[in-house]
């Protein structure tokens, strides 16, 4: 099952609840001043990737720099210009001195943090995740298989779908199989298209019975 509420995701299968505690919010870096942005004028280029530096009081290009990616942001870390670092949209930094590309590292994607309660108790350093899961799980929350049927592969094979195995409409579990309840239903009525009449006819059999 799954859960939205507040800040914090939870999710919850067979039982097992482990809630997202990290935040995929980017943020901007806390020393960048408003003062220092403006100060800077920031140009960039979609393909390809270039930068050129003019001199305006002369009218001429000073250096130009290649790069292999996006660029998403650049800083000056000299008066003269001569040593540039670039963030580029594939997450990486490329720092350039006055002969060229100097140095290029990859920046790693985010890691998400969990937390499962099933594991252990909340650590003493985040112990506000506890209020925060007790609250979540007093809620109402659907299950992930609420809306599915399991079947064996026996009961596959009557229902002639055996060619749905290692597809995404299927999803092996144990000894069988998930399938969604709206496509065994379509299934069921075309394996057998008189089931529902014999259904009816058992239920009015247990009514005169009773």
């Amino acid at each position: 099952m799954a859960n939205h509420g507040g800040k914090m995701k939870s999710v919850s299968i067979n039982g097992v609840k482990m809630y997202t505690i990290s935040s995929h919010l980017r943020s901007v870096a806390a020393w960048l001043s408003l003062k220092k942005q403006r100060s800077l004028r920031k140009d960039k280029s979609i393909y390809p990737p270039q930068v050129k530096v003019y001199e305006l009081r002369q009218f001429s290009m000073k250096f130009e720099r290649h790069l292999e990616s996006e660029i998403i942001d650049f800083q000056v870390l000299a008066d003269d210009y001569s040593k540039l670092a670039f963030l580029c949209a594939d997450r990486s930094v490329n720092l350039h001195a006055k002969y060229g590309e100097h140095y290029s590292l990859r920046i790693p994607s985010q890691i998400p943090a969990y937390f499962i309660p099933a594991l252990g108790p909340v650590p003493k350093w985040c112990s506000s995740l506890e209020s925060l899961t007790e609250e979540l799980e007093e809620g109402g929350q659907t299950s992930i298989y609420d809306n599915y049927k399991f079947l064996t592969k026996e009961e596959l094979e009557k229902l002639n779908l055996t060619n749905l195995i290692g597809t995404n409409l299927l999803r092996a579990y144990m000894h069988g199989f998930f399938i969604d309840y709206r496509l065994y239903k379509k299934a069921k009525a075309l394996a057998d298209p008189f089931a529902y009449e014999t259904y009816i006819e058992q239920r009015k059999q247990e009514k005169l019975e009773a």
